[in-house]
């Protein structure tokens, strides 16, 4: 399932919820229903028509910015959220789908105001705690981002996704081993997450000094099964290919290390501006190591 599918049927979930709680609405049970039939632009006609008819209600917007989600449109998501969170204050679902779409697009403070509304509004750990951490870590506040992760943990969040995202915060505060031996765990309780391969795989290169050859094939190993298995639900993932990459360069295969760079740039919708730096910087030592065999 597509991120954007699960975010949708994660909000459909929250909506019905909510809907559970009044008398059902007939417009949005069928939008609902159509939404997840996929029929994205069905579910929208309904929503925006009921919208102009009897305005927002908390349902509604729920409802309404999952699909625009769904559709690829975070601005407008985030345009109907903010406006059923300003109508109806008070709504932790809200606040967690706003949160999550501010921490995707790097906007790391205004995700942390939104979950500690989230949480204010009654929303549990089990839901907050994990973002929360991640917020802070990408802030550099570790000492907070380590709190929340023992929140986190201590409200049922699986331990491999809390070990996977201590073992991330250890690597931004510059502890690569420590990193390495907490992915190592988190993959050895999870070991078919592609997630968890992939960083794992990122943090044997990080260690691989001197051409360890050694540790660039685990590295290797862990990415290709990354790879395989996002292949295998029919998505692509640019940080596999980059970080294969990664590897193929210090291998000194430049020409492959291109490849994967130039892969990585073309399935990455939003892909990392530093790949550009790095398929420069293959293709400069290809040249260097091709001028060099003719000579």
């Amino acid at each position: 399932m597509s991120r954007k599918l699960y975010l949708l049927t994660l909000i459909l979930g929250l909506s019905s919820s909510l809907a559970s709680c009044t008398k059902p609405e007939g417009p949005l049970d069928t939008a609902r229903r159509l939404a997840i039939e996929k029929d994205l632009d069905g579910a929208f006609k309904i929503l925006d028509s009921q919208r102009k008819a009897v305005g927002l209600s908390a349902e509604l917007g729920l409802l309404l910015g999952g699909v625009y989600e769904g559709r690829g449109e975070p601005a407008s998501a985030v345009a109907v959220y903010r406006q059923t969170a300003k109508e109806f204050p008070g709504s932790g679902a809200i606040e967690l789908r706003l949160a999550d779409i501010f921490l995707q697009l790097g906007q790391t403070k205004a995700c942390l105001e939104r979950l500690q509304k989230a949480r204010a509004a009654g929303e549990s750990d089990a839901d907050v705690a994990l973002s929360m951490a991640v917020a802070h870590g990408l802030l550099g506040q570790f000492k907070e981002a380590d709190t929340e992760l023992d929140r986190a943990e201590k409200a049922g969040v699986a331990p491999a996704t809390v070990k996977y995202n201590r073992g991330l915060l250890l690597r931004q505060s510059g502890d690569n081993a420590g990193s390495r031996d907490l992915l190592f765990a988190a993959y050895e309780e999870s070991p078919t997450d592609h997630s968890i391969l992939r960083e794992l795989a990122r943090a044997e290169l990080l260690l691989a000094v001197n051409q360890d050859l050694e540790a660039v094939a685990r590295a290797e190993e862990y990415v290709n099964e990354s790879i395989s298995i996002v292949e295998s639900l029919g998505r692509t993932d640019w940080r596999g290919y980059e970080i294969l990459g990664d590897c193929f360069l210090v291998r000194r295969d430049y020409d492959a290390a291109s490849e994967m760079y130039l892969k990585a740039k073309e399935v990455g919708k939003e892909p990392d501006v530093k790949l550009d730096d790095k398929y420069y910087d293959a293709q400069v030592l290809l040249r260097a190591q091709l001028s060099g065999e003719d000579s």
